[in-house]
């Protein structure tokens, strides 16, 4: 393989996948069979999480690259799912210094006047795994009741995508084995807005950022009138940004309560 076609992808990124994905099978005797393969769907899920972990500790001690990033980003996913919190906040940390190590925070105009073999595929790239980065950091912060911590680049790398041929995919509902799936109604394909639906989270991302920081960040705490003035106006400068993000969603995005 040429050092392009690896470029974004690792034998870790997949081995993270192969046990990230094991979560989501609902009804693994449907296709698995320990006599076939010597070992249970359980004991396989087992061994693919130990063999993503010890990869990924090993990968954390070369230089930084964007598949050991996604990499981290998934298992950080995987941790948080089974309820290891710290072992998802520790690798999320370290997927976030790795980011800012290759610079995926700095505005795309001013990297490639700094390197200029950065073709437009490549800058595409890392600015949708920056701002998969930001979000993830704000879900993680407000499930676990902690401050953001990926911050910088917000308001220099760009929500403007080049790639938008997902953006009319077709999306149907997924019932997977369930026997009575086939008894439900039929499902319309519907235009899956997947591009549209990413901007936006992002974009409510940057407000959820003012929300923690603003009104329940530590350092604000007090009850003095200075602070208490301050808390207000944030809080009513941020309702205001609130209103606005509604108002200006796609009309399919946008679901009346």
């Amino acid at each position: 393989q040429s050092q392009r076609s690896t470029a974004y992808c690792s034998s870790t990124l997949f081995k993270v996948l192969l046990a990230h994905t094991c979560r989501f099978i609902r009804a693994p005797d449907t296709i698995w069979d320990p006599e076939t393969y010597g070992e249970t769907f359980q004991q396989l899920t087992d061994r693919l999480l130990s063999e993503a972990r010890t990869s990924l500790a090993m990968e954390t001690l070369n230089p930084p690259s964007i598949p050991t990033i996604q990499a981290l980003l998934q298992q950080s996913a995987r941790e948080i799912g089974a309820g290891r919190s710290s072992s998802a906040w520790l690798y999320s940390g370290m997927a976030f210094r790795m980011a800012i190590d290759l610079g995926l925070h700095v505005s795309p105009d001013k990297l490639r006047q700094y390197i200029t073999s950065l073709s437009l595929e490549d800058i595409e790239i890392r600015k949708r795994l920056f701002w998969g980065l930001y979000a993830w950091d704000k879900h993680i912060s407000l499930y676990l009741g902690r401050m953001p911590n990926f911050l910088t680049g917000a308001e220099d790398v760009s929500l403007d995508f080049l790639d938008e041929f997902t953006e009319q995919d077709p999306w149907t509902p997924f019932y997977g084995p369930d026997p009575e799936a086939a008894d439900l109604p039929t499902y319309p394909p519907t235009p899956g807005h997947v591009m549209s639906c990413f901007r936006e989270l992002c974009k409510l991302c940057k407000i959820l950022t003012r929300v923690m920081l603003e009104l329940y960040s530590p350092c604000r705490a007090g009850n003095t009138s200075t602070k208490s003035d301050s808390r207000k106006a944030a809080f009513m400068d941020i309702a205001k940004d609130l209103r606005a993000w509604w108002s200006d969603l796609p009309p399919f995005l946008c679901v009346q309560p």
